[in-house]
């Protein structure tokens, strides 16, 4: 196995803990994270509309950290397993990584570590070498008999 391969997997369910984390620890503490979103939104100077349901963003937080953690987790065994499923979901995530990078220009901080992941994930899990790897090919006498032949 190559080892950008598993290089890439590691940052995968890396990204799977951090996101579950966050996941779980907003939804324990949910009021507090909408206390706080609350008050950032104030200190830079905007008023939380009254129409603004903080909860439903909350509950959109933990909702997509659940899915992202979900994501980057069948990811990151997909891709140590060598499975072209596994590709097909890290090449989402990086595209996802990709259009939230794209999203937030404005705040160069967020943007550029995402667009930086995002194109190199991408240009790494379309080259045909590593493309390749993940491409089994089975022969005849493997699938008559159910074995590996070499």
């Amino acid at each position: 196995m190559k080892t950008g391969i598993v290089i890439v997997s590691v940052f995968m369910l890396t990204m799977f803990s951090v996101s579950a984390y966050i996941a779980m620890t907003v939804a324990l503490t949910k009021e507090d994270f909408i206390r706080e979103f609350e008050k950032s939104v104030n200190s830079v100077g905007y008023e939380m509309p009254e129409n603004i349901d903080t909860d439903q963003i909350a509950n959109a937080f933990i909702v997509s950290s659940a899915v992202f953690s979900l994501l980057y987790l069948l990811s990151g065994i997909g891709l140590l397993l060598r499975r072209s499923w596994g590709r097909n979901v890290a090449v989402i995530v990086s595209v996802f990584h990709l259009m939230y990078g794209l999203i937030s220009l404005g705040m160069i901080s967020i943007s550029l570590p995402n667009l930086a992941i995002g194109a190199g994930l991408l240009f790494y899990l379309t080259r045909p070498q590593i493309k390749s790897e993940f491409e089994k090919t089975v022969s005849i006498e493997e699938r008559i008999l159910g074995k590996e032949f070499e």
